[in-house]
């Protein structure tokens, strides 16, 4: 999208909404590329074609290597779980693409003075009252999931391009003129698939961020290949790999990293970037004594980054001399850190385990995060950092009651099905269950169980309902079938309870009013139905979050259905003389409000003053995606302001990795 030549061009920025993940239309569709994704294996020959690609292209060394960067350091940015609602992306795109970032004490929120004009950042000292002035990063890695609900290439211009370009659509090398600009390198970007890249076989992925030289903003696309190794200075490796969706390697990957360990010397310090934290899926599924060799599908993709832990160290009679400093990851919507707890483990010698998700997809509470987490057969982590905290995540799980209009599709279609079950046993026979005197009592069962076996249809029909609320509940069962089973009956009970409580109180009031056969059923079938819906609705919710709170299941469903565009995170990792320093970035408030500073079509531009306006621009924005075509001035930083200054805060304390004192700088 951005032009290579520095002219003043157009582009059309649609501001995406959030992914309504209750939306019945969205859960077919996912599902269904989900299954196929899950029949026809990860398809990696993709990557094998990549890697062929490259081979035709031979270059000398096979990783990028900026070692020799002019600078003593290198700031790198890490996000992931970006490319959902514009708000939630932008605004932290916005605080990427700034030239510096003042941050305040851990844990205060810090505003961010807004630039002066459409060309002039803030100076590093133009940010009052900061403890931290970061700048920023040279280099930006996307760690997994860059769109939602799943990969297309409209979907990518939309919801990840669109938001990048508005927030840094302009930047020169120091020293490059204008007329040169298509030999400028802006920003480095570089990236590794997650699972709702690859829900497309990853083709969608391909050709936005595996063609070199491609623009995205001044984020420039630098790999050919899903996967890549980068030696920065001081002899510090970035190693990003990708696992695809069932956590395999490809051979072309496999002997890529082999030959990189060959590439590591005594003393050199990498960080490994992988699309998800296996570290917590196997004790979330397995919990904490599990077996450490029982083969389970989150212990198989731990087995996949040890692998890629034994090429780095090296194995017990071979040791390259390296260390393993950090395991970087996406996936899920939060931030939270662990660190190796072993006695026998030095400061110098331990391994962080960050979790980083927070780049605009949903949040993910961290309620349910175990608290120590083992490292292959030998080692353990504890859990020292959170953001949101536990107890802030507990206190947002009642939020899912809210705002149950938003999923009117889904609750009718249950509700629906419930009452239309119910509909059909009581025609099976003579004696009426839902309607009778005797609710619940002797009377009612004998008459369900008679309806139940009048017929093979109405058998089938119930067995079918039943197994769908089974299979929705073991969704997110995480090894606990058992639990799974129980949650999924219990769950049809109530639905089925409610909706003939409702017929048996709703019928008789109805045909009491005395009227004809014609507007009594109307009648009976609006009310029926309207009630059922919004009160399977509710149940619904409920559901969620009782199986969230006494069960540990749906933790991601019972936040995916409030959509939180809140509390969104990012790493921002600074890499010197004396070894690497992580800044862990949180976001508590998104920025809603934006105004650009150039469009040509006015409608949803800028700030709208008034209450009935703000409000009609609302409806008008959640039926359609507001979609800006806005003009880009020759070297403009940014193109639009929040109306609210953006303020981060550290989560914690930044993570000072000191170096082993081993190296040689060889």
């Amino acid at each position: 999208m951005t032009a290579k030549t520095p002219v003043t061009r157009k582009v059309r920025i649609t501001r995406k909404s959030p992914v309504a993940w209750l939306n019945l239309q969205l859960l077919i569709d996912t599902g269904i590329l989900a299954a196929i994704s899950s029949f026809t294996g990860s398809r990696s020959p993709r990557r094998e074609v990549l890697a062929a690609l490259e081979l035709a292209k031979p270059k000398d060394p096979d990783y990028f290597d900026y070692s020799t960067e002019p600078k003593d350091e290198v700031w790198i940015d890490f996000i992931a779980d970006l490319g959902d609602g514009f708000d939630a992306t932008h605004s932290i795109a916005w605080l990427v693409g700034r030239d510096h970032l003042g941050l305040g004490p851990v844990g205060k929120s810090h505003p961010q003075p807004n630039p002066p004009d459409q060309f002039t950042e803030r100076g590093p000292k133009e940010f009052p009252g900061a403890e931290h002035v970061l700048p920023a990063g040279q280099i930006t890695i996307f760690g997994g999931d860059l769109v939602y609900p799943y990969a297309t290439r409209t979907e990518y211009e939309d919801r990840t391009v669109g938001p990048y370009l508005a927030a840094r659509p302009w930047q020169l090398d120091p020293g490059v003129s204008p007329d040169k600009a298509d030999k400028a390198t802006g920003r480095r970007l570089f990236t590794i698939p997650g699972n709702h890249d690859w829900y497309d076989g990853l083709s969608a992925f391909v050709q936005r961020f595996c063609q070199p030289k491609r623009w995205m903003g001044c984020w420039q696309v630098q790999q050919r290949r899903s996967y890549f190794a980068i030696l920065l200075p001081h002899r510090v490796w970035i190693w990003g790999v990708d696992l695809a969706t069932d956590d395999n390697f490809d051979a072309p990957q496999l002997e890529y990293f082999t030959a990189r360990s060959s590439d590591l010397k005594p003393g050199d310090d990498v960080i490994l970037c992988v699309p998800k934290p296996a570290w917590v899926d196997r004790v979330v599924e397995e919990g904490e004594g599990a077996d450490a060799d029982k083969p389970t599908r989150s212990w198989e993709s731990w087995k996949k980054v040890e692998r890629i832990k034994s090429l780095i160290l090296g194995e017990d009679g071979d040791r390259t001399g390296a260390r393993l400093l950090a395991i970087l990851s996406g996936d899920l919507h939060h931030y939270s850190r662990y660190e190796t707890t072993a006695p026998s483990v030095s400061e110098v010698e331990k391994t962080h385990l960050i979790t980083c998700g927070g780049g605009g997809a949903f949040l993910l509470g961290t309620d349910s995060l175990p608290g120590t987490v083992r490292i292959g057969t030998e080692l353990t982590a504890g859990l020292h950092s959170s953001f949101p905290t536990a107890s802030e995540s507990q206190s947002m799980r009642n939020g899912a009651l809210r705002h149950p209009e938003k999923h009117w599709k889904l609750f009718s279609v249950l509700g629906l099905t419930m009452v239309s079950l119910v509909w059909l046993l009581e025609a099976q026979g003579p004696e009426t269950f839902t309607t009778g005197p005797d609710l619940l009592g002797s009377a009612f069962f004998a008459a369900l169980f008679a309806a139940l076996v009048a017929s093979p249809i109405p058998f089938a029909l119930t067995g079918l309902t039943v197994l769908g609320f089974l299979a929705f509940a073991n969704t997110s069962s995480d090894g606990k079938p058992k639990r799974a089973f129980l949650a999924g009956m219990i769950h049809f009970l109530a639905q089925f309870m409610v909706a003939v409580f409702l017929v048996h109180h709703i019928v008789p009031m109805i045909v009491g009013l005395g009227l004809s056969q014609f507007p009594t059923c109307l009648l009976i079938g609006v009310m029926v139905f309207g009630a059922t819906w919004l009160v399977s609705g509710y149940v619904l919710l409920l559901y969620l979050i009782s199986a969230s709170s006494f069960l540990n299941l749906h933790r991601q469903e019972v936040f995916s259905v409030q959509a939180i565009a809140d509390w969104k995170a990012f790493l921002r990792i600074r890499v010197h003389s004396k070894g690497v320093t992580i800044y862990p970035i949180g976001l508590r408030k998104i920025c809603s409000d934006w105004r650009f500073y150039s469009t040509i079509n006015p409608p949803g531009t800028g700030s709208r003053s008034g209450r009935f306006m703000r409000l009609a621009q609302r409806a008008v924005d959640s039926a359609f995606d507001p979609v800006d075509e806005v003009e880009v001035p020759e070297k403009a930083t940014h193109l639009t302001l929040p109306m609210k200054p953006l303020a981060p805060h550290l989560i914690e304390a930044p993570i000072e990795i000191q170096r082993g004192g081993r190296r040689s700088d060889a």
